[in-house]
């Protein structure tokens, strides 16, 4: 904001590094972006477009979501097991001394 009615760049007022010095009415910019939704996007051809490509994204978003806690309940369910290996053999007796920490590969 610049002043009580005007809009401006932000950056040239408060570092003086941008070299654009134009304002606009607040008023005159609300106006032309609510008409510019009203005429634009509101257009049905214009608004069904958004509709798919939002549509789109948000599932692309949810696939890799998904996948990713795919990945993670994979990893739970294997150390699951893996730990339960592990109690079954302690209570059968089976000596741990000298077996390689859990999750060392011994691979270097």
């Amino acid at each position: 904001m610049y002043g009580k009615k005007h809009v401006a760049c932000s950056t040239r007022r408060n570092k003086g590094t941008c070299d654009n010095h134009l304002t606009i009415e607040r008023q005159k910019l609300e106006t032309t972006v609510i008409d510019g939704l009203k005429n634009q996007l509101m257009e049905p051809a214009y608004f069904k477009e958004f509709c798919t490509e939002y549509t789109m994204d948000i599932n692309r978003d949810r696939t890799l979501k998904m996948s990713a806690l795919d990945a993670q309940r994979q990893e739970y369910n294997r150390i699951d097991k893996d730990m339960d290996k592990l109690v079954d053999a302690i209570c059968a007796g089976v000596s741990i001394q000298g077996q390689r920490p859990y999750g060392n590969t011994g691979e270097a």
